[in-house]
């Protein structure tokens, strides 16, 4: 942003006794702070989850931001705009799908911002059920 110095002509006085008509032309300057380019990385960590099949549909939402590679950059300058969830009820593996798009910058100070996911196989973002155990008995 620009920010103005607000001088004007008025705020001079002529103290000099051998000039009688003097006039103050002010040229306006101020100050220009231009946002940093230099790449910003926010890690998103999908939340998991493994439950046992019973049934009954089960889910896991959210997600954690990892690490932000600049630390006057922080979690409340961005917003998230998707959906942050896996479920399902069979057996299985359910991924959340969180998407680089689905985040949106709100820092003007910062312009390269790069959100990372962590791919599927990692950690995160998923939700695995798994089937139950069956016991056989003989009588």
């Amino acid at each position: 942003g620009f920010y103005p110095m607000e001088v004007k002509a008025e705020d001079f006085t002529n103290n000099n006794e051998n000039f009688s008509n003097v006039r103050f032309e002010i040229v306006n300057g101020g100050l220009t702070i231009t946002p940093t380019s230099e790449e910003v990385v926010v890690t998103i960590t999908e939340n998991s989850a493994t439950e046992i099949y019973d049934g009954t549909e089960k889910s896991v939402t959210g997600y954690t931001v990892t690490s932000i590679s600049d630390e006057m950059y922080k979690s409340t300058d961005f917003t998230f705009n998707g959906t942050a969830e896996a479920k399902g009820t069979d057996q299985g593996f359910y991924p959340m799908e969180v998407k680089a798009e689905d985040f949106t910058n709100n820092n003007e100070n910062f312009s390269n911002v790069r959100f990372e996911i962590l791919p599927d196989g990692s950690e995160g973002g998923r939700l695995h059920e798994q089937q139950r155990e069956l016991q056989q008995c003989s009588v």
